[in-house]
């Protein structure tokens, strides 16, 4: 809705611009009560852990593939059987 509303109102040129008034003007949508912005704030601070969680994941997984390729080889970089 933002972006739409910030197309509208650009003014051409080599450096598009818009103003301050046209701003302004803009309608922005917010929760209606503190109870639906808490909800909003829980939900994406269970994304954010949730990413996190993930992302400590794949550096584990990386470090196991990382000891695995160094166990997979020897000093000499020749395959080793296991």
């Amino acid at each position: 809705m933002f972006l739409k509303q910030l197309k509208s109102v650009l003014v051409a040129g080599a450096q598009p611009n818009v103003s301050s008034k046209e701003i302004d003007q803009f309608i922005f949508s917010v929760p209606a009560t503190l109870n639906e912005q808490e909800k909003i704030g829980t939900f994406f601070e269970y994304l954010d852990s949730l990413i996190a969680a993930t992302q400590h994941k794949i550096d584990a997984l990386e470090q196991v593939k990382k000891a695995l390729l160094q166990r997979l080889f020897d000093n000499r970089g020749v395959l080793m059987v296991i």
